[in-house]
């Protein structure tokens, strides 16, 4: 039975092929990557918002919620927001998950660093899962030491932003409205920077270090 050539043996359609698919992915992968990054930075500018703005006007004489033009603004702005940022964590690792599976049939250079950039994509969807929305069910004694997810929704968001603690309690604020998503953001980075070296070297565009090529 014969074995399928290495790229650097195979013919050129097959090359081809693999590199054209490669592009196609790194393209996706790279248009995903940027508005992932945009989802999170607006999550930041919605915190900074809903705390520095006057987002709802005085209450009405009736007892109804008081809602303003930029209330309702805000409150869809942070659904957009949440789904947006669910459904693009959800398609990095599958266009990774493609990307690893090219390069693997393929035999290219490059998989150690794209299964890595995968792991953190894995790990960077688990952290914008909002467990605080998905584990707060009835029956539930304290809701509030759920490990909450990155993302959140409207009414986190205008029930926890205007805070006026200080100390630790103070700090753990800042950390759920700014510094999770700062985090998510470093993760995010760390995910192309990984895996844009691995489509890189598959790509022959990169160079392989010397002490693996003359070990």
């Amino acid at each position: 039975m014969s074995q399928r050539p290495h790229p650097t043996d195979a013919p050129i359609p097959f090359a081809a092929d693999y590199a054209d698919a490669l592009l196609v992915l790194r393209r996706s992968k790279g248009a995903i990557e940027l508005l992932l990054l945009l989802m999170l930075l607006l999550l930041i500018g919605l915190f900074a918002t809903v705390r520095y703005a006057d987002v709802l006007p005085a209450a009405t004489t009736e007892g109804a919620p008081a809602t303003s033009p930029l209330s309702d603004g805000l409150l869809y702005a942070t659904a957009v927001v949440q789904s947006l940022g669910l459904i693009l964590g959800i398609l990095l690792p599958v266009v990774l998950i493609l990307m690893h599976h090219v390069m693997l049939v393929g035999r290219l250079l490059g998989l150690a660093r794209v299964t890595a950039g995968l792991v953190w994509s894995i790990f960077l969807l688990l952290m914008l899962i909002p467990w605080q929305t998905m584990l707060a069910v009835e029956g539930l004694g304290r809701p509030d030491v759920v490990i909450p997810g990155v993302m959140f929704g409207w009414r986190e968001l205008l029930a926890g932003a205007r805070f006026d603690e200080t100390g630790l309690e103070g700090a753990l604020r800042w950390f759920r409205f700014v510094g999770a998503p700062v985090i998510a953001i470093v993760v995010l980075l760390i995910v192309r920077i990984n895996s844009g070296r691995g489509v890189r070297l598959a790509l022959g565009e990169d160079r392989l270090p010397d002490e693996l090529m003359h070990p």
